[in-house]
């Protein structure tokens, strides 16, 4: 998972490996030991290991889930009354990020569509904040947003529903997410991450559909795009600098 945070933006590579079958069989090794091989204390499931039960893999799913984070034991549930004894043990020892393996795996599997349990792919997703007060240029810049990354196979969705994310300063977000199923190419997906990060500073219209035109031109190693409002003194007058 790539991660960056500041008090202005957050976006989130989101990596389900846990839907992942290569790394979920990789998970599930590591979580047989002597004592979870062992068949489970209830009669009708006496001679079914916890690993060949769906209801348990389908729960240990998801207490694996996002929502897990590094440093918390898993949650207390009905899961565990239908474990072996001494599976608990087995899981909390489990952190699937400090696997290396694991770790590996998911590092190069970055820009890979994900499967769902029914094969298809999942895709790769991530999310950018915008302050609130960018929501009206980004309603009228998105529809042209939309069109060029649907091109490409990229979906992308604008959300105006606004939160409270920093309470120290009272600031106000909303949130661009962009999800993809149809293509492995890397530089398209970093374009794509790129370009929300651009929008997501507001930058004028023009210089969005500047920047919209880097996804369709594989041969372009850079572009200028002013930020303010003149053409030739775009920074100078964005802030308010004088020229000497």
């Amino acid at each position: 998972m790539d991660m960056e945070t500041n008090k202005e933006s957050y976006y989130e590579f989101s990596v389900e490996w846990y839907e992942d079958p290569e790394v979920l069989q990789m998970v599930k090794k590591r979580l047989i030991s002597p004592s979870a091989a062992k068949t489970t204390d209830t009669p009708s499931l006496q001679e079914l290991q916890w690993y060949e039960n769906p209801e348990i893999v389908q729960n240990l799913k998801k207490m694996f889930g996002p929502s897990l984070y590094e440093d918390e034991n898993p949650e207390i549930t009905s899961f565990l009354s239908r474990c072996p004894q001494g599976f608990e043990m087995d899981l909390l020892l489990v952190r699937w990020s400090r696997d290396p393996d694991i770790s590996k795996m998911l590092y190069n599997r970055r820009f890979e569509p994900l499967l769902n349990e029914d094969g298809k792919p999942q895709g790769i997703a991530f999310s950018r904040h915008f302050p609130k007060c960018h929501a009206t240029f980004l309603q009228e810049a998105w529809p042209k947003v939309k069109s060029a990354l649907k091109e490409h196979g990229i979906i992308c969705r604008l959300d105006v529903i606004l939160i409270n994310l920093d309470a120290d300063t009272n600031q106000v977000f909303g949130y661009i997410t962009i999800k993809t199923s149809k293509t492995t190419d890397p530089d398209i997906i970093v374009k794509a991450k790129q370009l929300v990060h651009l929008l997501s500073i507001r930058i004028p219209l023009a210089a969005a559909k500047a920047a919209i035109r880097v996804l369709t031109l594989s041969d372009m190693h850079g572009d200028i795009i002013q930020l303010g409002d003149e053409e030739i003194s775009g920074l100078c007058s964005k802030f308010g600098v004088t020229q000497t």
